[in-house]
């Protein structure tokens, strides 16, 4: 999008992706847009000097179901891409300045949409589709620690957290809610 309007936006190009494309996220350089696909284990690097898809990078195994890749989040220092794999319950960590997966781990939760970092880039808070939980990943230490479970009757898809890190907002799709939490994260 060209923004130098941003009462009238227009678009610039389109960039065909891998697959279906699901969750976005810009590195805070502007340089470069991670893509992440939601059936086949993807995400792709498009280059937004000339919009150009350079690269695509399995993070895991590709699924047909709802439950594919959707969250991807940019690190706070722009080094890292965090991306989700609902299917098999990992995040896998892309290095930037060469774009190559790193590592992957196990989080114990289909992150199904929605990542967010806390206020001093120390956790990714994110939400389980069908494990019906929400979560705190420590990025130190890879430490997975469940701040809420939900029950069947729950069905969470967006996450928020305030600047001072005081409450969080869940969106629930089964409840047709929008959950405050008002437990403190600090401390985790």
């Amino acid at each position: 999008m060209d923004m130098t309007d941003p009462v009238n936006p227009s678009k610039i190009t389109e960039v065909g992706t891998s697959n279906e494309a699901q969750g976005i996220a810009m590195r805070p350089d502007g340089q470069y847009v991670y893509v992440i696909a939601r059936y086949n284990g993807s995400v792709d690097v498009i280059r937004t000097s000339d919009y150009t898809n350079i690269k695509t990078i399995s993070i895991g195994t590709g699924d047909i179901d709802f439950s594919g890749s959707r969250g991807i989040l940019v690190s706070p220092d722009g080094q890292y891409v965090y991306a989700a794999h609902s299917y098999d319950h990992t995040v896998s960590v892309i290095q930037t300045s060469d774009h190559t997966k790193i590592d992957t781990f196990n989080v114990g939760a289909d992150i199904a949409f929605d990542m967010k970092w806390s206020a001093g880039g120390d956790y990714i808070l994110a939400v389980g589709y069908l494990t019906r939980n929400i979560i705190a990943i420590k990025i130190s230490d890879k430490s997975v620690r469940t701040l809420y479970q939900g029950t069947t009757s729950n069905m969470f898809l967006g996450i928020d957290l305030a600047s001072d890190e005081s409450f969080m907002l869940v969106t629930d799709v089964i409840q047709k809610k929008i959950l405050l939490f008002s437990k403190s994260l600090k401390g985790y």
